[in-house]
């Protein structure tokens, strides 16, 4: 079974590059980090005009925040401070290794399920031969 967090997690290995923690704006660079996600957060849940998200952001008016929500990755939305803080101290290597394997519970449960099916077909057959 495949949980919110690993689908977050593989998407961000699909998507990232050698600058995976850098937002692009123009000739601007925006890094990705505590403080950025504390404005983001804040910004989400308080509404702010563009011209304010601007402002806190060092951004040249509300069209350049306007790109900043358009080109930031969704997982940094979703993320709490705690996931975004074990994102970012972890290599990159290591979190496309994370992305990419899957998890012995999900590999326990999908055999368990396989079991389970098994013993109805098997059930379900013992049923019809009585009959």
């Amino acid at each position: 079974m495949v949980t919110p967090k690993d689908v977050i997690w593989s998407e961000m290995s699909e998507a990232e590059t050698s600058s995976n923690r850098i937002i692009k704006l123009g000739d601007k660079e925006i890094e990705i980090n505590q403080e950025l996600y504390r404005i983001v957060q804040d910004y989400i849940k308080n509404s702010y005009t563009l011209d304010t998200l601007a402002e806190k952001l060092g951004l040249d008016g509300w069209s350049e925040a306007y790109q900043f929500i358009a080109s930031l990755p969704q997982w940094v939305v979703w993320f709490t401070e705690s996931q975004l803080e074990e994102y970012l101290s972890q290599p990159h290597q290591e979190r496309q290794q994370q992305a990419g394997t899957p998890k012995r519970t999900s590999r326990r449960r999908k055999e368990q399920s396989e079991a389970t099916q098994a013993e109805d077909k098997n059930m379900t057959a013992a049923k019809e031969e009585k009959q």
